[in-house]
């Protein structure tokens, strides 16, 4: 979760801030500001995708374990 956190502060706003001084993005009226939206949104995301991907690691390992213990039965 902190990791998730971190990255979506530095995405939010580093990388906002950046690409408003870069004039890639339009600057925004100073009562309207979209990066604690945006870190949220990116909080969200990469909490699912690492708990996708956490899962998935969990059910191949468990699966690969009693593959293993099947063939030490043997």
């Amino acid at each position: 979760m902190l990791a998730a956190l971190t990255f979506s502060y530095l995405g939010a706003y580093a990388v906002g801030g950046a690409l408003v001084d870069s004039d890639v993005l339009a600057h925004w009226p100073s009562g309207h500001d979209p990066r604690p939206r945006w870190m949220a949104c990116l909080f969200a995301a990469l909490l699912a995708a690492s708990l996708l991907v956490s899962s998935v690691a969990r059910y191949l390992s468990r699966r690969q374990l009693s593959r293993i213990d099947a063939m030490a039965e043997e």
